[in-house]
């Protein structure tokens, strides 16, 4: 099947001519970029009247994108494509159609299949494309990303699934697409600031603290060890970092976890 040219069907629909035409095929084999957005920049037809021929003679509809059309995206749509994407590929996505579990995307150039699918890969859902000039898009990811005021990001009850049949979200925030969270509390990096009373021979200990310290073995061969202000903090942050890697060691030979996934997690 041959595929269509956007400058067959703008000569088609009669918004250009021959001249035009071959004037901006030109300019694009010398500099690249969108065919449609070289003739809006040279003149040859506005951006309106390039996506209305558009859509007449694709049979695509028209996305309602404008600086006065309200907007309404679920934060769990955006929490899967960064607002980079969008911007590089001119295509956002604008809503969700539950009963047909499909996101309508606007797009400026329909032609590009590879993007409109990877844009359905990354999102989980059917996509449907409709028609916006290349401004408006700019302008409709810079309102969507930005949390402009008109931009409803989610409806209260709201939830939908993708094609896999899982659960993407429920109108709260964004689904995270991270691992998920750990299962066990990481020890304090840091023991809290202590310091003991003036009037005191012995350090009074924080609440849940105990005061009790006993120094390591001596082996003779020097003085013993003096205790120390915080002996009690390092101890117990020693044990439970020995506990922690204890249980790590565990969920990971129990085959809870993976070593990979361990290590995505911690960020190495």
């Amino acid at each position: 099947m041959t595929p269509i040219r956007l400058g067959d069907l703008l000569i088609r629909a009669a918004v250009v001519n021959e001249a035009q035409l071959n004037a901006a095929l030109a300019e694009q084999q010398k500099w690249g970029g969108r065919l449609g957005t070289i003739l809006v920049r040279m003149g040859a037809l506005s951006e309106d009247l390039l996506v209305k021929a558009l859509s007449r003679q694709l049979n695509i509809p028209r996305a309602a994108i404008g600086a006065n059309d309200p907007l309404t995206v679920p934060e769990a749509i955006l929490a899967r494509v960064e607002r980079a994407v969008c911007e590089r590929t001119v295509m956002v996505p604008i809503a969700y159609v539950h009963e047909r579990r499909s996101v309508q995307v606007a797009v400026a150039d329909p032609f590009n299949v590879v993007a409109i699918d990877d844009f359905g890969r990354r999102l989980g859902l059917r996509v449907e494309t409709l028609l916006a000039g290349e401004t408006q898009i700019q302008q409709a990811i810079g309102r969507i990303y930005a949390g402009a005021p008109d931009v409803k990001r989610a409806e209260a009850g709201f939830g939908f699934t993708d094609n896999a049949g899982r659960a993407l979200g429920t109108g709260s925030g964004p689904v995270p697409v991270s691992p998920p969270p750990q299962q066990w509390s990481q020890p304090p990096t840091q023991a809290p600031p202590w310091s003991p009373p003036p009037t005191s021979t012995a350090p009074t200990a924080p609440p849940g603290w105990s005061t009790s310290w006993s120094p390591p073995p001596n082996s003779g061969s020097g003085p013993v060890r003096t205790p120390q202000p915080g002996d009690d903090l390092r101890v117990l942050a020693d044990q439970q970092r020995k506990a922690v890697r204890a249980l790590v060691e565990l969920l990971v030979e129990k085959g809870v976890i993976s070593h990979a996934e361990l290590k995505g997690w911690l960020g190495r």
